[in-house]
């Protein structure tokens, strides 16, 4: 069992990554367009969609944050800082239609995986294949009283 704040989006083979999630989807959209060749190979390209997902998931949580202070007309460092401390959204589908607060500067979601991995027979050689399959909803952990 796996616990993680992101959806699973990266299953080996790439193309058993389920892709009914908004933001999986998206990820992989950005990866096809802007790492096509690399995104292609299995092993030696974009061999963990992880790094990518999240240096994509920081640039929009910051863009999100300038487009928030520009249209309160308040562009600087405290503005955006405020933006940030106001943001409460579903994060572009991550969390399928769940909003939370950013607050805190972190992503207070969580959900539990169960990992299916098994070996496969591929032109005569074992090949590891996987895919982490959620076991419950998504858990926002702000709203837990501890």
């Amino acid at each position: 069992i796996w616990s993680a704040c992101y959806p699973n989006y990266d299953a080996i083979p790439r193309s058993a990554t389920p892709m009914e999630n908004e933001w999986v989807e998206l990820v992989h959209e950005f990866a096809k367009k802007y790492r096509p060749g690399e995104y292609l190979k299995e092993t030696g390209g974009i061999r963990d969609m992880l790094w990518y997902e999240v240096g994509l998931r920081d640039a929009i949580i910051v863009q999100e944050a300038l487009l928030r202070a520009d249209k309160a007309g308040d562009l600087t460092r405290e503005g955006v800082k405020k933006a940030l401390d106001n943001m409460v959204w579903d994060f572009k589908g991550m969390y399928n239609g769940q909003e939370f607060s950013y607050k805190s500067h972190t992503i207070p979601m969580l959900r539990l995986y169960q990992a299916q991995v098994k070996e496969v027979d591929r032109d005569g050689e074992k090949v590891v294949t996987g895919l982490h399959v959620p076991i419950g909803e998504w858990v926002n952990t702000a709203e837990i009283e501890w």
